[in-house]
């Protein structure tokens, strides 16, 4: 499948990249799964003859993943566990391999790794994942204001009406402008 269909239907975030593909089915659905260095996707084309885009079925962050595995002999099974909040799912994508089964038919092997590699990719982007975090500031340095003492006043206003100085601070902070 062309990513860029994925990115042209704003799956993707800012920021983001799609790692990987793969045309899957999971609760007798037939979609994408979608791997991007934040999340996993599983979507799913709209029905309707003139109808664009893809219908989001589940979107879930890496760090919501709990375990990933498989499961099966000949068509493996990728299981998916995840907490959400405080609810436990269990999703199981089973990887359509089409012409890659045909040709297993063919050569006479009887063993599927579609499934593996899946979970070896969602297993490499789960380790990758990093948390967004906040930052949050507590101090605010004022090095512009010397420039416009009306702006510098109303700063500091601003910053006495939330607690952020002191009134003899902001008092300091005044005969100095």
């Amino acid at each position: 499948m062309n990513t860029s269909e994925f990115y042209a239907a704003g799956l993707v975030e800012k920021g983001e990249e799609i790692v990987g593909s793969f045309k899957v089915s999971c609760r007798e659905k037939n979609g994408f799964l979608v791997l991007t260095n934040k999340k996993f996707l599983f979507v799913q084309r709209p029905s309707g003859f003139f109808s664009k885009g893809f219908d989001v079925l589940y979107s879930v962050w890496w760090n919501e993943v709990s375990s990933i595995s498989t499961s099966g002999l000949l068509s493996k099974t990728v299981n998916v566990t995840m907490r959400i909040k405080d609810n436990i799912t269990k999703l199981q994508f089973t990887y359509d391999g089409g012409e890659q089964i045909k040709n297993m038919i063919t050569k006479r092997q009887f063993a599927f790794d579609g499934g593996e590699q899946i979970a070896e990719k969602m297993v490499i982007c789960k380790k990758n994942y990093v948390e967004p975090t906040t930052i949050e500031a507590t101090k605010v340095v004022i090095e512009e204001a010397n420039k416009d003492k009306d702006n510098a006043m109303v700063i500091l206003q601003k910053r006495l009406a939330k607690g952020e100085i002191t009134l003899e601070e902001f008092h300091k902070l005044v005969t100095r402008i």
